[in-house]
């Protein structure tokens, strides 16, 4: 293996072929509780997981040759329940269930015999956001209101009987603990429309300006938590742009990317015009007739806000985008005393609103979509490190074979996880909001510096 590869995870010898994987069972449970072992019929199973949607959502494509659905009638009503796991790499068996809700794509083959037709499914959790609304107030910090919002509206179904509704149990939302006390009342809204709504408004309890928090469901629970909070973690693995291994290096095929494409890459006019690296706010209190205006700068945020690297997108306050911000505008109505003068801050736009519009519409300054091997402990939200070689050609007094601006820490923003009978691979989406390297001066590019 050559050095300058270094591999987070290396399979063992329970990783036998490229794409391994190990499924434990796909059972279709029907209304009656009949049960259905797809198996052997399954062409293809993919859910989705991503980081600016509240709930997973797939489909399976089943060939039947038995004329399943006259002894097995899909009705709307069935459950599909999987397990699998990538085997070799210490993964735990991924275990989730979806809700049939429509059967499409129906083609016969020429002699008549056989069909194949695609199941689309949803998580549990969103077919209850689909049923169920909120006409009702909260008091307290965001972080408990989503809580408390969570386990009285968002349910999931026992096991032993699939048409059985079951609270989820706290631990199925990780949240990050918000700042002050609010109250808010939740005008007839579906359960994911009120946590979005409050997601958009939650200000860290300790880094107060990481006005950034998403509200998603990954394959193990869902999240109420800041970006900042995401593309600050660790690592989970190391992927590389390179050509095929001739060798059959497993360890190393395992880490290899296929079908590169970088989707974006620095829009910045259309990102100022939407209001990323400066912007006007107006405030007007209907009830004082007092307006506040405020001017939100990018580059003010310097160590307040955490980004996946180090190195900004802008470089001074004297940049051609952060003094333009009267080219994204924005206005808003507040009410003093909306509240009771116990939550006088209900209506506090100016403390959260330019920042969070910024922080969601950098994320994916550079956006690369890739294909890799299956990995069932990858999640959406969490950061890999990705690596591509330079346009160039290779100068062997340089240490760095990879370019230097376009690789290294992203973050996935959306996980598509694939099985068919050949194999099981993984589609991500990964995007990143600051760069590598500082971007080169006159003299680093003129090469009078140093260097």
């Amino acid at each position: 293996m050559p050095e300058q590869f270094v591999l987070k995870i290396k399979p063992d010898n329970k990783y036998t072929d490229i794409d391994d994987y190990r499924l434990l069972s796909m059972v279709l449970i029907g209304r009656s509780g009949q049960k259905l072992d797809l198996k052997p019929l399954f062409q293809n199973f993919t859910f989705v997981e991503d980081i600016f949607k509240c709930s997973l959502t797939g489909s399976v494509i089943l060939k039947d040759a038995v004329n399943l659905r006259s002894t097995f009638p899909m009705e709307g009503y069935e459950i599909l329940e999987i397990e699998f796991k990538t085997p070799g790499i210490g993964s735990e068996y991924i275990k989730k269930s979806f809700r049939v809700i429509e059967v499409t794509d129906n083609v016969k083959s020429e002699d008549q015999r056989k069909e194949v037709y695609r199941l689309t499914l949803i998580s549990d959790s969103a077919f209850n956001d689909k049923t169920k609304n909120i006409s009702k107030s909260y008091k307290g910090k965001i972080s408990d209101i989503a809580k408390k919002i969570y386990s009285e509206y968002i349910k999931t179904t026992k096991k032993d009987n699939p048409l059985k509704p079951l609270k989820y149990d706290a631990s199925d939302l990780n949240v990050q603990e918000t700042l002050g006390e609010q109250k808010y009342v939740i005008p007839r809204w579906s359960p994911f429309r009120a946590l979005l709504w409050l997601a958009k408004r939650a200000i860290p309890a300790k880094r107060s300006s990481e006005t950034n928090y998403l509200f998603y469901e990954d394959a193990d629970r869902h999240n109420f938590i800041t970006l900042s909070e995401l593309v600050s973690a660790n690592s989970v693995m190391t992927y590389y742009n390179i050509p095929a291994n001739t060798e059959r290096d497993l360890s190393l095929i395992f880490s290899k990317t296929r079908d590169v494409n970088f989707l974006k890459t620095n829009q910045k006019l259309k990102e100022q015009i939407q209001g990323s690296y400066s912007s006007t706010l107006y405030v007007h209190d209907v009830t004082t007739k007092q307006w506040g205006k405020y001017i939100y700068n990018y580059n003010d945020d310097e160590g307040k806000v955490r980004y996946i690297t180090d190195n900004k997108l802008t470089k001074n306050n004297t940049d051609v985008y952060t003094t333009k911000p009267d080219s994204a505008f924005h206005l808003t109505t507040k009410q003093t005393g909306l509240m009771g003068k116990d939550f006088p801050d209900v209506q506090n736009h100016k403390d959260w609103l330019q920042r969070s519009i910024s922080s969601n519409i950098l994320l994916d300054s550079v956006s690369v979509k890739i294909t890799t091997c299956g990995n069932s402990l990858l999640r959406a939200g969490k950061v890999i490190e990705f690596f591509t070689p330079k346009s160039s050609f290779e100068d062997k007094g340089q240490d760095e074979w990879y370019d230097t601006y376009y690789s290294g820490r992203y973050l996935i923003t959306t996980l598509r996880h694939t099985i068919t009978q050949d194999g099981y691979t993984n589609t991500m989406l990964l995007a990143k909001n600051s760069y590598e390297q500082p971007t080169p001066d006159k003299s680093s590019f003129l090469g009078t510096g140093n260097k």
